[in-house]
């Protein structure tokens, strides 16, 4: 993983277990935060208890600073998906531009793909928040990579280690002509394995003081680090497609540039300046070069008898379900609600300024909301509230949220889809059998209700305009219910399920009729031979 990946992650791990100090000293030497050694030196030696807790005892402003981000972190990771949780980090917390600034802008296309990855979770119905993100990235092995190979109008600096796996058109390899082999770089002390055991001694000094016995293991680890300079040799010029330009310092005989000379000395050609003097030299190719594998005849030539299975015909695989989510059967977007034209100014504004919808982010409020506060007393709801929508929005909009919260928890007659009893954001999946072959759903019931007649799927919806009656529901909606309905059943064969849309703007619950519902299924049935 990247660097910027890896500060992520440490974020996420840390906000699990706060108490993990190698977690949280990652964190804090990241670019979110700047440390050095000498601040973690100032806090970690000597501490009574975690890291976590001598960072909240310290006195220094920079600490407290530091502590209350945190701490405010910390308040929200319980609260939202893990794609909203780093988004928010990232821009409007200025995380993305503090990484920028330490690691270039070859971060941004990590970043960017570690929030897809957040995205992709939340989109295969997962509902356990950021642990299960973090497990699900670790499981897959996951390495998130840059697309280095596409084109860009800009000159990269690397290092060969950080080239590796690249490509480019044109490749410059410059090598300063320094030493390969420092006194200052040899180590000082060695070890050696004697019939005795393993043996430590003093390798520094003049050569006319030392044993054969230390001259043989300096000999040793200059022919180690001679093999790894022309390794990465070989790696350098392997990075360049069309054109290579290797530069040394004149008078150098153990840098990069007379190795390539000597090799090559046979087909060079000598490219004169204008002043007459040798500037470089060519060594060219029209055709592509590509490395031979020389395979050997063995001698020995065994007499193996084949398997019967391979003569067999291979067995034809069964093809998995076809896999759909229910929030994305919209039959096209002419069925779907309009938005006022000033909802539309405000998205589009948004999306100017590299920001969400401001119709996603409301629904998406109103929806945690809805799923959180009916846990609290009622008189710490509004406060609950306010806080929660504190950071996303104007003044305006949230008080109309607040308002909106209010009329559909305190709505005497939709009691009993808040009650204890009622499950919340409940997770579903299952199979069909279509007319030709299986269907597999998976998705997210907004609230699971058990009624005096059986179960009651209730699906929540913020859109600005409200159908007019329940014929007026646009089908994307029915379908997506119908599916969720066809699940319950098979969990539930006992039960009576019926389906249900709260209209947050009005505080209203439309039920859909039997029959749309089974319409609705059929249809969805006949996509699996589709």
């Amino acid at each position: 993983d990247h660097i910027a990946v890896r500060d992520l992650r440490c974020l996420g791990e840390f906000m699990l277990m706060p108490d993990d100090d190698l977690s949280l000293a990652n964190v804090l030497k990241s670019p979110f935060f700047g440390f050095d050694d000498d601040d973690l030196l100032r806090l970690a030696p000597g501490r009574a208890g975690s890291l976590w807790q001598a960072l909240h005892a310290s006195g220094e402003s920079r600490d407290r600073l530091v502590y209350e981000q945190l701490v405010s972190w910390l308040n929200r990771v319980d609260f939202e998906t893990p794609y909203r949780f780093f988004a928010r980090i990232l821009a409007a917390d200025g995380g993305r531009r503090k990484l920028l600034a330490r690691l270039g802008s070859e971060a941004d296309d990590l970043i960017e793909e570690f929030l897809n990855q957040a995205l992709h979770y939340e989109t295969l119905g997962n509902a356990f928040g950021l642990q299960g993100f973090l497990h699900w990235l670790g499981a897959r092995d996951s390495q998130i990579k840059r697309e280095m190979d596409a084109a860009r109008d800009e000159v990269r600096v690397m290092t060969v280690h950080g080239a590796k796996g690249l490509e480019a058109p044109i490749v410059y390899l410059v090598d300063d002509g320094s030493k390969l082999f420092h006194s200052r770089l040899q180590p000082k002390i060695y070890g050696y394995a004697s019939e005795h055991g393993d043996v430590l001694f003093w390798g520094a000094g003049a050569k006319a003081g030392q044993s054969e016995l230390q001259q043989q293991l300096l000999e040793a680890k200059q022919q180690e680090d001679r093999a790894e300079y022309h390794r990465l040799l070989y790696v350098a010029m392997t990075r360049a497609e069309d054109r290579l330009v290797i530069c040394g310092k004149a008078g150098a005989d153990d840098n990069w540039h007379p190795l390539v000379e000597h090799a090559l000395k046979d087909g060079l050609q000598e490219v004169t300046g204008p002043d007459g003097e040798i500037s470089h030299y060519l060594w060219q190719t029209s055709e592509r070069i590509e490395q031979e594998t020389v395979l050997q005849d063995s001698k020995a030539e065994p007499n193996i008898a084949l398997p019967d299975w391979v003569s067999r015909p291979p067995i034809v695989a069964k093809t998995g379900p076809k896999h759909i989510s229910p929030s994305a059967l919209h039959a096209s977007d002419s069925q779907l609600p309009t938005a006022e034209p000033q909802e539309w100014a405000q998205d589009f504004e948004a999306m100017a300024n590299g920001q969400s919808s401001l119709a996603l982010l409301r629904g998406t409020a109103v929806h945690t909301l809805l799923q959180y506060l009916p846990r609290l007393p009622e008189g710490q709801r509004n406060e609950a509230a306010k806080a929660y929508l504190r950071q996303d929005f104007a003044p305006g909009i949230r008080d109309e949220i607040l308002d909106e919260i209010s009329k559909t928890l305190n709505n005497p007659e939709l009691g009993f889809v808040f009650s204890e009893t009622a499950r919340a954001e409940l997770s579903v999946s299952g199979t069909l059998q279509g007319v030709q072959e299986e269907l597999a759903i998976s998705g997210k019931i907004d609230r699971l209700c058990r009624t005096e007649t059986g179960l009651l799927i209730v699906d929540f919806k913020t859109n600005r305009t409200v159908p007019a009656s329940v014929q007026e529901i646009p089908q994307a909606y029915v379908n997506q219910l119908a599916a969720y309905k066809a699940l319950i059943e098979i969990a539930y064969p006992d039960q009576s399920v019926e389906a249900a849309i709260l209209w947050t703007r009005e505080a209203r619950l439309d039920y859909l009729n039997a029959a749309m519902l089974s319409d609705a299924k059929q249809a969805l049935l006949q996509t699996a031979s589709s």
